[in-house]
């Protein structure tokens, strides 16, 4: 073992980053595609085979509003700046929103934060994304801010869908993630970047495997020099608490179908959907040519008061991928990273 990964695996065991995928009862290992057990436990796992990052380009949805954020800065926020696919059968009605300080008008000369796929049939994020560099891992305890609309967006959720119980507004992009800067912290307090969420869920598995992740952001960003690209979104299926893929590559573990909740929405002809899970994906990608991808993870949890059928858990990207294939509101084929398929 060289010494690299001596120490990246002293970090994680000194932060105790090795329990990031566990559930109640114990350490389970991973499955491979192929379903064998690879024994990892911890968030950033290796990709067997790095993937060449070509030059940037842009990738626009079918039938997808193609808002003027698309052309200028979309590609900072996903490697080789190609957009995921397949998370909607029909994109119309999504707007990607490119999140900055100002929510009245995008300005191409001004900076932004993170960007946003926002649904403006269901009023919820399909996924927001965003990234960390050496440069924005000093978090800071900041004074939060009132909740806000992005103008011109349909169906937004608010103050009407959040009663004090049992709601909580869900933040995709997570607000002490992008803190390092008053400006991103101040931005994702954005009712198109919220779900309604369940308080216990919020506050507690989501939010302890939000914290992991930042500290794996270390791993990512000072001993592998990457850059993390995360990707935060919501689904309408549930996990079991263990999810794989058995010798036929059909994964195991996933419930589909039931009502949907909904909530209040702009008017009488709008209603809020309410996720049944939530989900991050991570890829972190070296930051000198030819800009490989060094690891990669996955984490889904059931959007649930019961913390005994939350079933947050560490998974692949693959895993991952698989199961949003059972959403009946996905395409034919999800690829989250498209030029990164492990």
């Amino acid at each position: 073992m060289d010494a690299i990964h001596v120490k990246t695996l002293l970090f994680l065991l000194k932060f105790g980053l090795i329990k990031s995928n566990l559930v109640e009862g114990g350490p389970r290992l991973m499955k491979n595609k192929n379903g064998t057990r690879d024994g990892r436990f911890l968030i950033g796992n290796s990709i067997k085979r790095a993937h060449d990052v070509p030059g940037f380009r842009k990738s626009v949805p079918k039938k997808a509003r193609k808002s003027d954020c698309q052309d200028t800065h979309v590609k900072e926020f996903f490697p080789s700046g190609t957009l995921p696919k397949g998370l909607r059968k029909d994109q119309e009605g999504t707007v990607l929103i490119c999140q900055q300080k100002s929510r009245y008008k995008f300005r191409p000369d001004k900076e932004t934060y993170y960007t946003t796929l926002f649904d403006q049939v269901r009023g919820i994020p399909v996924y927001s994304a965003y990234r960390l560099r050496s440069e924005n891992m000093n978090y800071e305890r900041r004074c939060r801010p009132t909740w806000q609309e992005n103008k011109g967006i349909k169906n937004q959720v608010g103050k009407d869908t959040y009663p004090q119980a049992p709601w909580q507004r869900g933040h995709l992009a997570p607000a002490h993630t992008l803190s390092s800067d008053k400006g991103a912290f101040r931005s994702t307090f954005r009712y198109t970047n919220a779900v309604p969420q369940r308080p216990s869920f919020n506050a507690g598995e989501w939010s302890k495997f939000e914290r992991r992740i930042r500290k794996y952001a270390e791993v990512c960003t000072k001993y592998h020099n990457g850059v993390l690209y995360l990707l935060s979104g919501t689904a309408f299926v549930s996990v079991d608490a263990l999810v794989e893929i058995d010798k036929n590559e059909k994964v195991k573990g996933v419930r589909k179908g039931g009502k949907i909740e909904t909530r209040p929405g702009e008017d009488n002809y709008h209603e809020i959907y309410v996720p049944k899970s939530l989900w991050t994906a991570g890829c972190c990608v070296g930051t000198s040519p030819p800009y490989y991808a060094i690891e990669s993870f996955a984490v889904i949890g059931n959007n649930v008061n019961e913390r005994d059928e939350m079933h947050t858990q560490q998974i692949s990207v693959i895993i991952l991928q698989k199961i949003l294939e059972q959403d009946d509101l996905r395409g034919e084929e999800v690829s989250l990273y498209p030029n990164h398929p492990g």
